[in-house]
């Protein structure tokens, strides 16, 4: 057996056939690892890395790959910025040989790199386990437990599961309040020409739910963008990629972005529509997705990283993600290893779901200091300035003015995303609290800008606060508006700014 290390992308596409025959040789193959996404990733990301892939021959015949690029002297997977699971592609019964002269290749390349940081290896892989049994290696090897992966193993003898997936109350329940806005209805889109059109709604949902949650969402970079719609084209929508839709009635409020390899479904990118925030879309998704799986016969339905709540609910295994660090030097290894630790420690300690509180509450921090000086700034010098419209106040001469539009969190989401003068993003997670009181958006666009406030009817009339506008004529558009609505309403129009 030999070892060579490939430099270039065009040595990867002369393998594409040893590649694909490796890849669904594997006991378990991660979708990540495949050629097709592999190449997917590589045509957005490659011009930042360098290829440094090891590949083990016996003759002339491939016997394993470890799919790796380099870049700033830090050795990482392919595909290591948008994959959950990473493994070496080997021919099981020469797993521990190949390994060993992979890491006495790279021994001997050591100037062209400082360490390896190699992320998201499951426990259970191919590489990790091979490596436990290795005594002696040219490179110091250190291995640390970073990600829970909760898992449901569909054929672990849970007589409970198909009754609490076809026959759960709380699903029927969610279900009946989405059933209010038309027919729900779930599928798998399985052609390209869909999935283009499909893939813009998608990014848009996830956007508007992560500017609201914080931090922002990936889809916010063109670079993400590119390689899922780079994924769509490359990939087989009838079975390795699962693009799916919820619709009620003629709308799609929610997808999910996932993959479908071995008899196994990984619950990858779900999203939603935040205007149907409040009847949960995205509990009746994922129960759409499991019930998918159990009709499929699949073996596991993987909810991936993350030790999320809702996942815990139908997982019945916890598998576990580690990272393995490769260096030249002993103080270096530990190094690293105590920074992984600092790492993992922290997540365990706060929590992820904390620490994007954290993230989302700088984030509205610094969207006070920088934003909220250019909205409003035209506005009268107090802390608030209020006025009241009365019909009888009118005589019937009312100026023409355009009409306010209802908008919802999506539209606000939308807004923040494009510019932060008018919605900071900061205010989005209070912009839902107040349509859940009961509260309504309504804004008025036209050439002098854009303005618009929170409408709540009182027991004397209706009130709208936190007005905002871009322009001082927008605004005053918006008041002839509110002074129009009192006159055809017949009732109390009161206009509240706080500055």
């Amino acid at each position: 057996m030999d070892c060579k290390i490939i430099t270039d992308f065009s040595g990867i596409t002369a393998l594409e056939a040893e590649w694909k025959r490796l890849w669904n040789a594997a006991a378990r193959p991660e979708i990540f690892n495949s050629f097709d996404y592999v190449s997917a990733w590589w045509s957005v990301h490659g011009s930042a890395y360098s290829v440094f892939t090891p590949v083990v021959f016996d003759g002339s015949r491939v016997i394993a790959i470890l799919p790796l690029v380099l870049r700033d002297g830090v050795l990482h997977f392919f595909s290591h910025t948008d994959s959950d699971f990473s493994d070496i592609l080997c021919e099981g019964p020469h797993a521990s040989a190949a390994i060993t002269l992979i890491m006495q290749e790279l021994k001997k390349h050591d100037s062209k790199w400082d360490w390896a940081a190699l992320d998201n290896i499951p426990e259970h892989s191919l590489l990790l386990q091979t490596l436990r049994g290795q005594k002696r290696l040219p490179v110091n090897i250190t291995a640390r437990a970073v990600y829970i992966c909760p898992t449901l193993d569909m054929h672990a003898g849970d007589e409970s599961l198909y009754e609490r997936l076809h026959g759960g109350k709380r699903n029927k329940q969610n279900e009946r309040r989405l059933q209010r806005f038309g027919e729900i209805t779930f599928h798998h889109i399985e052609t390209k020409e869909a999935a283009r059109v499909c893939l813009q709604r998608f990014f848009q949902q996830h956007s508007n739910r992560r500017a609201i949650e914080g931090p922002r969402g990936q889809f916010i970079n063109e670079s993400s963008r590119k390689l899922y719609a780079a994924l769509v084209e490359r990939l087989d929508l009838s079975k390795e990629l699962r693009f799916s839709v919820l619709r009620v009635g003629e709308k799609d409020i929610a997808y999910h972005f996932g993959f479908q390899t071995n008899e196994r479904m990984l619950f990858f990118k779900p999203t939603f529509d935040v205007d149907y925030w409040a009847y949960s879309p995205g509990k009746v998704l994922l129960h759409k997705l499991l019930v998918y799986a159990l009709e499929q016969d699949l073996s596991f339905f993987d909810f991936s990283i993350g030790d999320e709540v809702y996942k815990r609910k139908f997982a019945n295994r916890i598998d576990t993600n580690y990272r393995i660090v490769l260096t030249n030097s002993r103080w270096v290894s530990r190094l690293k290893r105590l920074q992984v630790s600092a790492e993992a420690n922290a997540r365990e300690a706060v929590g992820n779901r904390l620490l994007s509180g954290m993230r989302s509450f700088l984030d509205s921090v610094q969207s006070s200091f920088t934003q909220r000086a250019t909205v409003n700034r035209f506005l009268p010098a107090t802390a608030a300035t209020q006025y009241v419209f009365r019909p009888e106040d009118s005589n019937g001469d009312v100026p023409g003015v355009g009409e306010l539009h209802p908008a919802g969190l999506s539209w606000l989401a939308q807004q923040s995303l494009s510019s932060e003068h008018f919605m900071p993003m900061g205010e989005l997670q209070s912009a839902r609290e107040l349509i859940k009181e009961g509260h309504r958006f309504f804004y008025l666009s036209d050439d002098a800008g854009l303005a618009g406030g929170w409408l709540k009817k009182t027991d004397s009339g209706q009130v709208f606060s936190k007005v905002r506008a871009t322009s001082r004529a927008a605004l005053q558009n918006f008041l002839r508006s509110a002074q129009s609505l009192s006159h055809q309403q017949n009732c109390e129009v009161a206009v509240l700014i706080l500055r």
